[in-house]
């Protein structure tokens, strides 16, 4: 007898588990007003086919019915506002379950609401539950997002494990776009790319994310760094780099077919690694000197590509002598007999080594001053220098 009483309790506490006020058809009204459109035809009569219900995921359609034939219902927008033919809403029926979430799409021609109800335990046992469109703005746009702009690009040099070899990364700031009438873009991600002067870019939807020239994120700025496979792709050695943004958003965030939606490239935007992003065509920029290398890193000074003149100081430099004048003088001491720059070095491409001058006490002696001034500044040169007396230095330098 007492087995048969356990085993019926069991029973009844599995019924109450698994009750239907767990599950099944759920009745709730739905009403709103101030329903606005970019599209401006809120006033127009907007049916089902314009009005999707979605159950958890834009995987699954949800069907609604009328509460009282059971058979399929249209709602109506009119005037901005959620009604029925005759009554300031509708009343519909779902099947959903506890925990299940409805979502709803509003559509005015290109542009969307995406509105959702969480049917948790309180809003299931409601029997008068109410879902408020109130409010709800029609404006966001269904396609590729507004195309970015490049709005800031910060290079850092970095060294290579504990050698004396040097690399850039590049942090790129992207400010989004605006839609024609001011349509917003849902979940979008950007994608920026930096590359050689020399290569081509290409669609933005044909490149994979991720890589080191390429990198793809939903906050700014986006960091592009060196791979280790190929840590000398972002040189310091004056080398002319080119760079674009793009920004794309997936399809099924307004519950359409998986599809990714790309906009077109922003404007290319040039940059020298050493020198700035002053573009290849010629242009101005100043960089700053500092002491302390073991802090900031090294002292690299990039003559830009293409160039047919070299100016440090607003003064044609043509060797190394006059660039180291020029340090000098804006540093506000004497060109060459209380100077700042204690060593110069820079790259033989015929020796492929290191090339260095020591200068004591910043006072180059007349040998140090010929071997300076033999020492042409040649273009994608990039010329290292330390400084010692002055914490940091302002060099403007430009370049034709």
């Amino acid at each position: 007898m007492k087995r048969k009483i356990l085993i019926f309790l069991i029973f009844l506490l599995v019924g109450v588990m698994i009750s239907p006020s767990m599950a099944g058809n759920k009745t709730l009204f739905i009403t709103g007003n101030g329903i606005t459109s970019l599209t401006n035809d809120v006033d127009a009569s907007v049916y089902e086919e314009n009005i999707r219900f979605y159950l958890n995921n834009f995987n699954t359609d949800l069907t609604i019915n009328d509460p009282v034939t059971g058979t399929g219902t249209n709602l109506q927008i009119s005037g901005g506002e959620v009604i029925a033919p005759t009554s300031a809403g509708k009343n519909i029926m779902v099947n959903v379950n506890v925990n299940d979430t409805i979502i709803a799409i509003i559509w005015q021609g290109s542009y969307y609401a995406k509105l959702t109800l969480a049917m948790n335990q309180a809003n299931y046992d409601n029997s008068t539950l109410t879902w408020n469109w109130t409010n709800a703005h029609v404006d966001y746009f269904a396609g590729a997002p507004a195309i970015p702009t490049i709005s800031d690009i910060v290079e850092k040099m970095v060294r290579i494990d504990q050698t004396e070899d040097y690399i850039v990364n590049f942090d790129v700031a992207v400010a989004p776009g605006r839609l024609p009438g001011g349509g917003l873009s849902e979940g979008t991600t950007y994608r920026v790319v930096g590359i050689r002067q020399e290569e081509a870019f290409v669609q933005p939807s044909a490149s994979a994310p991720n890589n080191a020239n390429i990198k793809d994120s939903t906050s700014s700025p986006i960091a592009l760094n060196s791979p280790a496979d190929n840590a000398e792709y972002f040189d310091i050695g004056g080398l002319p780099y080119k760079f674009r943004a793009a920004a794309y958003v997936d399809g099924m965030a307004w519950g359409r077919a998986n599809s990714i939606y790309y906009s077109e490239w922003s404007p290319e935007v040039s940059w020298i690694s050493g020198a700035g992003g002053a573009g290849i065509a010629g242009g101005g920029t100043s960089i700053i000197l500092r002491e302390n290398p073991a802090t900031y890193g090294i002292n690299a000074i990039a003559i830009p590509y293409y160039t047919t003149e070299f100016r440090a100081n607003d003064v044609a430099a043509a060797n190394a002598l006059e660039l180291l004048r020029q340090i000098n003088i804006a540093a506000g001491r004497d060109p060459i007999m209380n100077g700042i720059v204690t060593t110069l070095t820079y790259w033989d491409p015929t020796t492929q080594q290191p090339v260095g001058i020591t200068i004591p006490s910043g006072r180059p002696n007349q040998d140090a001053q010929n071997q300076l001034s033999a020492i042409a500044l040649r273009p994608g040169m990039s010329v290292y220098v330390s400084i010692n007396g002055v914490e940091t230095v302002t060099l403007p330098i430009s370049w034709q």
